[in-house]
């Protein structure tokens, strides 16, 4: 008969947690990259809303390359966090594949994106089929 702790093992902990996110489109995002571009190619007339931006500012690619710029820079901007983590493991010690499931409790040291307001706080719950010798 198996000893039932080599067969079924429980798991957990807890940790610092480092996310890169990819950031929201919003207008904030959108005016930090044009900055100074959207106020000249402002589309302002009888039949227009006051503010809405012309056709031409977003067909124009050198001001587009703006926007993927600022994208791309806030990409790379470290969001520091922490995790709680609770698992179960299950393999026969004979066989060298099993299953898993965990799950982690993220809780993040404030927003993942500022402008969209996204806290990142959540669950994240992972299965699969594990490989041990």
């Amino acid at each position: 008969m198996y000893n039932q702790h080599k067969v079924l093992r429980l798991y957990g902990g807890a940790g610092a947690t480092l996310q890169f996110a990819t950031p929201v489109i919003t207008a904030q995002l959108i005016e930090d990259a044009l900055g100074e571009a959207m106020n000249i190619t402002r589309n302002v007339g009888p039949n227009t809303e006051p503010g809405t931006m012309s056709a031409d500012l977003f067909g124009n690619t050198d001001l587009m390359k703006g926007v993927i710029d600022e994208i791309i820079s806030n990409l790379m901007i470290p969001h520091w966090g922490m995790h709680i983590g609770l698992g179960a493991m299950v393999k026969v010690p004979v066989v060298p594949l099993g299953i898993y499931v965990d799950g982690k409790f993220m809780i993040p040291f404030g927003d993942i994106d500022e402008t969209a307001g996204l806290k990142g706080l959540g669950m994240l719950i992972n299965a699969g089929i594990l490989l041990a010798f």
